[in-house]
């Protein structure tokens, strides 16, 4: 299984469509909906669950990944909550980076998507 941080998001949601492509359709995906459309991102999308942000280090517990794919973030720039942005942005990628590397998980960001697959 895989999962993708991010994944309703319009980056994470065609990464999740590439995985279909690729026959991975055991795919986890950890977003926040909220009351916007995002979650038509993936209304063709197959994915074996959905975690949110806050219940995501309790699912991650005794399980095994083949990789976490990390786009997820608060990439507004109108965000106004500094704490939420700092939680969001910084610590949970931290934890994430922790469980993957005490879980021998390779951790992919989305810096490396990005230079794997947009940067000739």
């Amino acid at each position: 299984m895989l999962l993708v941080t991010g994944g309703a998001g319009l980056i994470g949601s065609n990464v999740v469509a590439d995985l279909n492509e690729a026959g991975r359709t055991d795919v986890a995906i950890s977003d926040i909906l909220g009351t916007e459309d995002k979650w038509r991102n993936l209304a063709r999308r197959q994915i074996a669950d959905f975690v949110p942000p806050a219940e995501l280090r309790q699912w991650l517990e005794g399980r095994k990944l083949d990789a976490v794919i990390h786009l997820g973030a608060i990439s507004s720039t109108m965000a106004r909550d500094g704490d939420e942005v700092i939680e969001n942005n910084f610590r949970l990628s931290l934890r994430l980076l922790d469980w993957c590397t005490a879980a021998r998980t390779p951790f992919i960001s989305a810096r490396e998507i990005i230079a794997r697959f947009l940067i000739p």
